[in-house]
């Protein structure tokens, strides 16, 4: 008999597997989630692989703007996950109100990973190398640890610490060692991250091709 799946991400949880970044169901999630996200004092941002050339499993989504109510961000991420599973849909949502001026400002000339790096926003100009300079950033998540199939899949790193109503908060390193080699691969990221607002049409921002 097949296994039973069940994937647990802090109050979200699934027992179907989900698609690859598919912009109609994304449509259908924004649909649902556009009101959550107009009424939280936050911005939220796709980034990341679902923007890219190559396949992507989930849909990275960054929360920027002043931490607010802990226990508000706490529902927040579990609704957008949940009915992002609901969708048949990954969305790996996170806040990091470090990630706001790279977002929000012009793409780096080399198309950094988050929109522009600091030397660029410092001075209209970068290299590759420039890019790919690491900072510490502040991450916070909806959960410490991952579960699949009744495994664990993803543990928070040792600096993290529990800030209130199991939201996860620890220092990571931007661009990460994955982002870092796959740039000097040759790998370069191509996909501006756009601002999810109600007229956004992922169609216009997620290839076919990842179908």
């Amino acid at each position: 008999m097949p296994t039973k799946f069940e994937y647990i991400k802090g109050g979200a949880i699934t027992e179907i597997p989900w698609f690859p970044a598919d912009p109609l169901l994304l449509n259908n999630w924004k649909a649902e989630v556009i009101d959550l996200i107009e009424n939280s004092p936050y911005d939220f941002w796709i980034c990341g692989g679902a923007l890219e050339e190559w396949f992507s499993w989930d849909v990275d989504i960054v929360l920027t703007g002043p931490l607010q109510d802990s226990g508000a961000l706490k529902d927040l991420l579990d609704r957008t996950t949940q009915i992002g599973f609901n969708h048949r849909q990954l969305i790996d949502l996170y806040w990091c109100d470090d990630y706001r001026k790279n977002l929000e400002g012009a793409p780096c000339n080399t198309k950094a990973y988050l929109g522009s790096c600091d030397t660029y926003l410092e001075t209209g100009n970068c290299t590759l190398e420039e890019c790919m300079i690491q900072k510490s950033i502040e991450v916070i998540l909806a959960t410490s640890a991952i579960i699949k199939n009744g495994r664990q899949v993803w543990s928070a790193p040792a600096n993290s610490i529990d800030v209130g109503h199991s939201l996860c908060k620890y220092q990571a390193r931007s661009p990460s060692v994955k982002q870092i080699k796959r740039i000097e691969s040759g790998t370069i990221y191509k996909g501006t991250p756009c601002r999810i607002t109600r007229n956004l049409d992922f169609r216009d921002i997620i290839q076919w091709s990842h179908q």
